[in-house]
């Protein structure tokens, strides 16, 4: 755990702007200790290290990207929401298209022009 934290140390001082998770499976946590002792038995060996790094890393800015695009589509989503609302906000100060009377309480769904509801009468 200790080298981990350390590793991530020196990835945020090299620039990385976040954590990055080494171990996140038991997959990844059985490769990192394999590649810890291949470095202690060839005597100082990183490679095996280093690639389980860049793959870290290579997960990491993926995921990252993965989250700006959907937060992307959320903030377009939001805006268009806005932009619907605001709309029928506006169609509701009009007129309505049935009779004519200001300020209807009811928005067409095929057209979002304003409407009222028909008359309990009939009429």
């Amino acid at each position: 755990r200790l080298s981990r934290l350390l590793l991530n140390w020196v990835l945020h001082h090299c620039g990385v702007p976040f954590p990055v998770s080494l171990c996140d499976t038991n997959e990844h946590r059985s490769a990192w200790r394999d590649a810890l002792s291949a470095g202690h038995r060839g005597h100082g060996a990183s490679q095996p290290l280093a690639g389980i790094v860049a793959a870290a890393l290579a997960r990491a800015w993926q995921e990252l990207g993965r989250v700006a695009d959907r937060a992307a589509t959320l903030r377009v989503e939001a805006i268009q929401d806005r932009a619907v609302r605001a709309a029928r906000e506006q169609a509701k100060e009009g007129v309505c298209s049935l009779c004519l009377d200001n300020a209807p309480d009811q928005l067409n769904l095929c057209c979002g022009s304003a409407g009222c509801p028909p008359s309990p009468t009939g009429g």
